[in-house]
Parts: C-alpha cells; structure tokens; sequence
C-alpha cells in the first residue's frame, strides 16, 4: 500500500528532468551504446542501400513540388523525372504499370488528386525539402529520412529496454518481428512516427512533463497520432495533471483540424471508400457508397490481416500475460504505459479504420514486447529504473 502511494504521489508531482537525466544515465554504458549504436547502423545502411522504391514516393516527391510551386503537367513531368532518376527501369515501370497506376502517370489531373492523402505530412515533407538543399533528389530523400529515423528508433527503443531492466541483448531481437528494418526501407512518415511514438512513451514512462509537449505535437507528425495523443492526454489528466491534460489535448485536435483543412483533405468517407472499396485515381469525384455492407466487411477480414502477422504473438502473448500473471504487475505505472496505451492505439486505430498496415503499428509492437520481455527479466538485468532484479 506504501508503495502504491508513492506511485500515485510521484505521478502527480511527475518527476521532469532529474528522471530522464536518471534514465539516459543508466543507459550510457559501454555494452548498452555498443549495441544501440552497431544495430542502429545496420539499420539506417539496410534502408539507405535497399530501398523499397514503394509507390507512396511518387505521391511524397508530387506533393513536395508542388510545395515547390510546380502545378499540372509540369508538376507531373517533375515528379516523375525525379523518381526516374533513383529508380531502376524494371521498378519504373512497375510504378506506372496498372490501370490505377498508369493512369495517375498519364494524368497531370489524376496526380494532384493524389496529393491531398500525402500533404498532410507536414513534418516528413519538410524533411524531404530540406535534404534537397544537401543536393538529394525528393525520391532519394524519401528513404533517407526513413533510414536515419529507424536508426533513431532503434536508440529510442535500446533506452526503453534498459529502464524496462531487460538485457540490452534483446535489442536486435526486438527490432527484426516488430518491423522497424522495413521502416528504414519505406518511402513513408512511418520510421518518424515510431521515432517520436517511442520518445513519447519513454518521457512517460519517466513521469516526465515532456510526454504532454509531445502528445501535443504528434498530428504533425502522423495525423493519425492524435490518438496516441488522446491516450497519453486522458492517462495523464487522471494522474493529476489535469491542466496540462486538457491543453495538450485541445492543442493536439486543434493541430490536427488545421493540418487536413490546409492540405484539402478528403476526410474519413472517402479514405474509407478509397482503400476498402478499390483505389481510383480520381479521388475528389470519388461517389461513397451506400451499402451498409461495404463499411462491414473490412472490419471482418481485418482479423485475418491481423493473425497472418509477426505482431500478432506479442500481442497475443502479451494478453495473456496481462490477464493471467497479475501477480507480477508490482509497477501498475509502468504496466499501463508499456502495454496498456499502446495496445489501446491499436485497437482505436483499427476501430476507425480497419486495416492492419504494419507500418502503422511498429512502436505499439515494439513497446509491448519489451514490456513482454520485462515480465521473464534475466537475472541480474540492470537498468535506470532498478538494480539486480531478480
């Protein structure tokens, strides 16, 4: 009982920075930097020299020139002169290949019917410029942004495991099933949202004051993210910090709203209709449908997505073990960031929009198997947050 006063106590007062200088302390160990710093190299060389050339960078590099001012069939010319140049011939036309496509390639109309799904990333757009300023073409920038953020989640997620008390040995263990080599290697905002999903989890789970800063910026990040927010936001309101609960929840919604109404996005309707009722490359005459049955189906076949997946086991596990292993849950705190919350996004996420990208959920999955690994600690594991436990 003691205990958990104590808890509730440093949970109201949050402990700031004396906490996370406490948690970057205990991870500054010759094996724990080793280990970071060799596997998040890996990483970011795997994605700079291994490209996915996915078609999402046609749809970045597009909305990046047109950030540039290129309108029409100048900003198509530009766009694809560009992805020209980094990719093969096979994977050009691979890109342009299809009805969907060939006609996006074909159509300077079509292209910027595109761009509304891909300007809402502000922060991973403005990265892409900047690195064109080093003389990097947009497509090249798309994966090297991608690349240095994996490697930076991987830092990120090596300080959560030590003050989670695992083995620093676990880290490339943790980093291969959970999909954060894939994040180097895609042409997406996704290895930044797992970089900053992360962050956001470790300055909570240090009761720090940063997690609500940064759960009012995530939508600049992802849009999506505002749910991370919203969790992060109410878990916190209820521990006492009712004012800065509220602020960054409005600020977050707030973010949100103006990032769609800037880019002209098409709303949840027609992204609904888009991906789950076959892609057109005419979205904003995009007509939804009216079929109850449409709007069902997805959330039927999601399940299957879901079980075929390497994240399914540690989600799997990890409910088990939450449910039958209560016992064990001596940090009610950290059990409630490290597993809760994240499982909680997977689910809201899923819930408005049913469709298991992996990408999506890559620091929900790390974060829960680290929490998973903590509940079988290795004896004498040692980190920030505990000495020789057994």
């Amino acid at each position: 009982m003691e205990q958990l006063q104590k808890c509730r106590v440093n949970s109201r007062v949050g402990i700031g920075k004396s906490d996370m200088m406490k948690d970057v302390e205990g991870f500054l160990t010759p094996l724990n930097v080793s280990v970071a710093l060799i596997t998040a190299t890996i990483v970011c060389m795997f994605g700079i020299t291994r490209p996915y050339h996915n078609w999402d960078m046609i749809g970045y590099v597009a909305s990046a020139y047109q950030k540039d001012g290129y309108r029409g069939n100048d900003l198509l010319e530009q766009t694809y002169r560009d992805v020209r140049a980094d990719v093969s011939d096979t994977m050009f036309k691979e890109l342009i290949s299809a009805g969907y496509r060939e006609t996006v390639y074909n159509d300077p109309k079509a292209l910027e019917q595109q761009i509304p799904f891909y300007s809402i990333r502000v922060a991973y757009l403005e990265m892409i410029r900047q690195l064109s300023h080093l003389g990097l073409t947009y497509s090249r920038s798309t994966y090297i942004v991608s690349s240095i953020f994996a490697a930076l989640s991987v830092c990120m997620l090596a300080i959560l495991i030590v003050n989670a008390n695992v083995s620093i040995v676990t880290l490339p263990l943790v980093v291969l099933p959970t999909g954060i080599l894939d994040l180097a290697r895609l042409s997406t905002p996704d290895a930044i949202a797992c970089f900053w999903g992360l962050l956001c989890i470790v300055t909570l789970l240090a009761n720090s004051r940063w997690s609500l800063l940064l759960a009012a910026i995530l939508p600049i990040v992802r849009t999506d993210f505002v749910l991370l927010s919203f969790l992060v936001g109410i878990y916190e309101f209820s521990r006492g910090r009712k004012l800065q609960s509220v602020i960054a929840l409005v600020t977050s919604f707030l973010i949100c709203v103006a990032i769609n109404k800037s880019s002209s996005n098409y709303g949840w309707l027609t992204l609904f209709n888009f991906t789950f009722m076959g892609l057109t490359p005419y979205p904003a005459d995009l007509v939804p449908s009216v079929n109850i049955s449409d709007y069902l189906r997805p959330y039927f076949t999601v399940a299957t997505h879901i079980i075929s997946h390497s994240h399914f086991p540690i989600y799997l596990v990890a409910s088990y073990a939450l449910v039958t292993s209560s016992r064990r849950l001596i940090d009610l705190h950290e059990t409630i960031v490290l597993v809760v919350l994240p499982m909680m996004f997977v689910l809201f996420h899923l819930a408005l929009y049913p469709a298991y990208f992996p990408r999506f959920f890559v620091f929900s999955a790390a974060v829960v198997f680290v929490w998973l690994l903590s509940q079988f600690r290795l004896p004498y594991s040692t980190g920030a947050r505990g000495q020789n436990q057994l």
